[in-house]
């Protein structure tokens, strides 16, 4: 174990003094100046100081977390491009769903619930980031991640309750790993469903979900090892050029089949009857809905890279009110070309016709969306990496490698993690073959964790980091009850939301599997 050495220029600016040589590039450091000792782990020849149960003492409260502070200084983002990163992370299948939550909802409650539950996810997102800036702002730290807003959160309400607080950022660290993974598994069905209409519709090849899910596997794990994410760029950029164009195709369809006369192409507005309120399928809804607006895991890695990170509420507001508007639009004019008619996804509507040209156009469609949804696997992919890798490296006792192999240890760290990333692509499409009805997954991880990330966590954050602070405003006016008030009702949503669309996706997993035509399929 090494001894204190000279604080380095970002310590200084932090205020706090290093013990040890800091050699980690992912682990959370906890240096507290005067501190008494309490909990103390060696890791190499440097010191981690985790907090106890004992009370921690504004000298105490000096915390920085060195990952954080490199990603605050480097690679920092424009407003404009943080602008495009929100709008480009909220395009994917998520959107794709939405003209059939319409449906499960009704013409009336979907488009209201839809563009309610936008707003609330919005300022669920503000909430978040106003509890990171109040914590940084309060103890000098340069950036925090979510979980570790919810941990620094809890010590300052409580600040005897030291494991309670790891507790908390582990638990929402979880749930982070936990929405990662759903996502991909819904992108390994989507792709499955899409690719399977390309090659039967092009070729007369059939070849069930489970099967295309098992091939692409192998393509998914060689991806999933490229480590530089600037290698992937290219591939993002292709995918975005693909989503515009798929998009396009899509908008044009519905409005042709809003302007034709040809019975088999005609409009459903103009052959249905639509519900206005459907109570039965409510909870299918509540699941999809939220999937598509799950993008607070990503805000605060957003935020901690922007040049000015004070820009990013608003920011935010500006690119969600675009995306509620078009996630509005899209679900009402889907479902009204459709009709009863409309699938999982909308690409899947994208049918052989007669016109000439348009067979060929729509299977491009569909064959551009699912590699649009394959590059954003990979990105998807690498969030959960962060939390999982240092645990597999200190599992694995990874930092005696040098010693044992002084050659070879970074080829053997590599290969390790490599197997690892198989391993989980494999576990993910293994989930993927057993829940292939790509409606009700969507709506399970929407509900089960999109939920909680996007609901009620936030609102307990809030709670929590401004409970004493009596400056505090809802919507710059209302004082303390009126934004508990609200916190309330936004975790009862989330509570009730989070059971209800569990259990209605639940269900509808349930028949799908016991029906005998889908199992053939």
């Amino acid at each position: 174990m090494s001894s204190a050495q000279e604080p380095s220029d970002d310590a200084l600016h932090a205020g706090v003094t290093l013990k040890g040589e800091v050699e980690s590039d992912s682990r959370t450091l906890i240096l507290r100046e005067g501190a008494s000792p309490n909990t103390r782990k060696a890791y190499g020849n440097f010191v981690i100081e985790e907090p106890g149960d004992e009370e921690f003492s504004d000298k105490e409260w000096l915390t920085i977390s060195v990952q954080n502070e490199k990603k605050r200084l480097e690679h920092q983002t424009s407003d404009w491009q943080t602008f495009v990163h929100i709008l480009k992370g909220n395009v994917g299948t998520g959107l794709l769903a939405l003209p059939q939550a319409v449906k499960n909802a009704g013409l009336i409650i979907g488009p209201i619930s839809l563009l309610a539950l936008g707003l609330i996810a919005t300022h669920c997102v503000s909430l978040l980031i106003d509890c990171s800036h109040a914590i940084c702002k309060r103890h000098n730290i340069a950036a925090l991640n979510y979980g570790e807003v919810a941990k620094y959160a809890v010590l300052e309400r409580y600040p005897t309750k030291g494991r309670l607080a790891s507790f908390s950022g582990f638990l929402i660290n979880t749930f982070l790993v936990i929405t990662q993974f759903g996502f991909c598994a819904v992108y390994m069905v989507f792709m499955a469903k899409n690719l399977s209409q390309v090659f039967v519709t092009a070729f007369d090849i059939y070849l069930s979900d489970q099967v295309w899910i098992a091939i692409l596997i192998l393509p998914l794990i060689l991806f999933t090892w490229i480590r530089n994410l600037d290698t992937l760029a290219i591939f993002s950029t292709i995918a975005n050029l693909c989503i515009v164009f798929s998009l396009g195709v899509i908008f044009y369809e519905e409005i042709y089949r809003f302007t034709t006369d040809y019975p088999p192409e005609k409009a459903a507005v103009r052959t249905e009857t639509f519900p206005l309120i459907s109570l039965g399928a409510l909870p299918l809804f509540f699941g999809t809905a939220v999937y598509a607006y799950e993008g607070i895991g990503a805000a605060l890695p957003l935020e901690n890279k922007m040049k000015s990170p004070n820009h990013f509420i608003t920011i935010n507001w500006l690119a969600m009110f675009l995306i509620i508007t078009l996630y509005t639009s899209f679900g009402i004019i889907g479902y009204l070309a459709y009709g009863s008619r409309i699938e999982d996804s909308i690409t899947l509507n994208l049918e052989a016709v007669e016109r000439l040209g348009a067979r060929a156009v729509f299977l491009i469609v569909k064959f551009y969306y699912s590699y649009a949804i394959f590059a954003s696997f990979l990105i998807q992919f690498y969030v959960p990496m962060d939390f999982l890798e240092p645990p597999l490296n200190k599992l694995m006792r990874m930092n005696k490698l040098q010693y044992y192999f002084p050659r070879h240890h970074n080829k053997i760290r590599v290969g390790v993690e490599n197997c690892f990333r198989a391993l989980l692509v494999m576990i993910t499409a293994s989930m993927a073959a057993a829940i292939p009805d790509l409606g009700d997954l969507i709506s399970l991880m929407g509900a089960l964790a999109s939920s909680a990330l996007s609901f009620l966590f936030p609102t307990i954050l809030e709670t929590l980091v401004f409970w004493s602070d009596r400056n505090r405003k809802f919507m710059f006016c209302f004082g303390k009850p009126f934004w508990i008030t609200k916190n309330v009702l936004i975790f009862v949503l989330g509570i009730v939301g989070t059971c209800v669309g569990t259990y209605g996706a639940i269900r509808g997993l349930v028949q799908f599997s016991t029906t005998p035509s889908q199992l053939i399929n």
